[in-house]
């Protein structure tokens, strides 16, 4: 039974253990990850606002982290509550990514389910005044092996993408916004590397390493070179229109096989 308060039609979400095996430690980090995760689908979700969450009086004892939308941001919280709720329940039971669920989204999940690989721990996600079938879901290391199961490499190439440098973190994490395909593709890179990003965050660059594919699209493994590229933008397929009058292939066409495949 749900302990919070008080109740009202309020949408609140609430992360508690399911039974006994999570240290305190692990359950607050596990709550951050919850937010995390909140933020990324509720960014997906709401195109006009940013969900501010604030967290809610508990009974002493209760066990459980809860949150509530700060504002009056209650009918885009409610979407992203029912869609948090629902993508963990489809990552439950199939190797499958969830809508509105970005890369961000899916590391905060791995981050609350790696609290749960030990195979005993558990931990339980519920929700009050949200319009759902079925208000809770249980968190358990079967997310770990679909997530495992979609990040299966099915194949690897050595590479390049070319893009603007966007982000870029102290942890050896940088990410390139692929101007062909425009696709966010983050990899790792050694510390000289990031040194060498540093100086050309917020540039147009060009990375090489190794390329995988995998579930959820192209993404580079790792990083071995990164240099500046001039700062014009790259032909399209109508710049290069009447260069090859004689030539039947549909540039248009040929673009979009280049950046499926």
């Amino acid at each position: 039974m749900n302990t919070l308060q008080p109740a009202d039609a309020v949408p609140t979400i609430g992360l508690r253990p399911d039974r006994p095996g999570i240290s305190a430690e692990a359950f607050f980090e596990a709550g951050g990850s919850l937010l995390v995760l909140l933020r990324e689908v509720g960014r997906s979700v709401s195109i006009e606002q940013t969900i501010a969450w604030s967290p809610i009086g508990l009974q002493h004892g209760s066990g459980l982290v809860a949150l509530r939308p700060a504002g009056d941001a209650v009918e885009d919280a409610s979407r992203t509550i029912a869609r948090t709720l629902s993508g963990l329940r489809e990552m439950e039971h199939a190797a499958s990514r969830p809508e509105f669920f970005s890369e961000a989204a899916l590391r905060a999940v791995r981050r609350l389910a790696a609290h749960t690989d030990t195979g005993s721990a558990r931990l339980e996600i519920f929700s009050e005044g949200v319009s759902l079938g079925e208000p809770s879901v249980t968190i358990t290391n079967r997310i770990t092996a679909n997530l495992d199961e979609l990040r299966r490499p099915r194949w690897r190439a050595i590479g390049s993408v070319r893009g603007t440098l966007d982000m870029m973190t102290i942890h050896g994490m940088l990410a390139v916004h692929d101007e062909t395909s425009g696709e966010r593709i983050e990899c790792r890179c050694s510390p000289e590397l990031l040194t060498e990003a540093a100086r050309l965050f917020g540039k147009r660059v060009v990375v090489r390493g190794e390329i995988v594919r995998d579930s959820l699209g192209r993404r580079l493994a790792s990083a071995t070179s990164l240099r500046p590229l001039n700062t014009e933008r790259s032909p399209r397929a109508e710049d290069l229109r009447g260069l090859l009058a004689d030539d039947p292939i549909d540039l248009e066409e040929w673009a979009r096989y280049v950046r499926a495949n």
